[in-house]
């Protein structure tokens, strides 16, 4: 999903992408028990995963959940924080999301048709049949949808935690920067504009950017214009 935005930031930065663990990717534990359950649970992997790399503090970013657990890690452990983006973080500043309603009716009707125009609904800006764009962004985001659809088929479910709204006291709490991006056609939340009003009235040191013509995914819609606000905020 960062396919886009690799190379921008390689530029000037060492940049790694995690294989968020309990997903539908490679990081999966022999013990589920050991599966992350709470936020806590997250930031005690990151900070896992940040000591076997020998990373002491770093610029995180993390999109959709990764921006719930990136916001987490930096609610209990700033230390390790230089700066955060987000976007359009799933849980923790939302005041209310639609996902979970999305999830029920996928589970209540599990037919193909129903995965797609699911998806569709929360990518947004795509032609699932081609792709949106061209190039490599066109094809990440098609090959982005097309792992959607497959992993909401799919037999084997992902082992996630249990994603939380973060109280007003927690996001007054918040002591790193924020640069929060959020997709003006994004669908899981019930009011943007409320949740943009609730980050800049309880988050200290937050700056927030709506990007045009995107869905849930504004680094595949709009990638030259998300790179360069990213860039531009971790260099001030």
């Amino acid at each position: 999903m960062w396919s886009p935005n690799v190379a921008a930031l390689s530029i000037t930065y060492h940049t790694y992408a995690l294989d968020t663990i309990g997903d539908l990717g490679r990081s999966v534990l022999k013990d589920a028990n050991y599966y992350p359950k709470t936020s806590q649970d997250y930031v005690r992997w990151l900070t896992d995963v940040f000591d076997g790399l020998g990373i002491r503090q770093a610029f995180v970013i993390g999109s959709s959940m990764g921006g719930w657990i990136t916001h987490s890690f930096a609610l209990f452990a700033p230390e390790r924080i230089k700066k955060i983006v987000l976007l359009d973080p799933a849980a923790g500043i939302p005041t209310r999301t639609t996902w979970a309603r999305m999830f029920l009716l996928a589970a209540i009707f599990p037919f193909k048709s129903n995965y797609r125009r699911i998806v569709h609904k929360v990518l947004g800006n795509i032609n699932e049949e081609e792709g949106e764009g061209e190039g490599k962004e066109g094809e990440g985001k098609k090959l982005w949808f097309d792992y959607m659809v497959t992993a909401f088929a799919s037999k084997v479910k992902p082992r996630l935690g249990m994603l939380t709204k973060f109280s007003d006291q927690e996001l007054a709490n918040t002591k790193v920067s924020i640069l929060l991006l959020i997709g003006e056609e994004e669908v899981i939340y019930d009011s943007i504009d409320a949740t943009i009003e609730r980050a800049k009235k309880l988050i200290p040191h937050i700056h927030v950017e709506l990007i045009p013509n995107t869905g849930h995914l504004p680094n595949m819609d709009q990638p030259n214009l998300v790179n360069k606000m990213i860039l531009k905020f971790l260099a001030e």
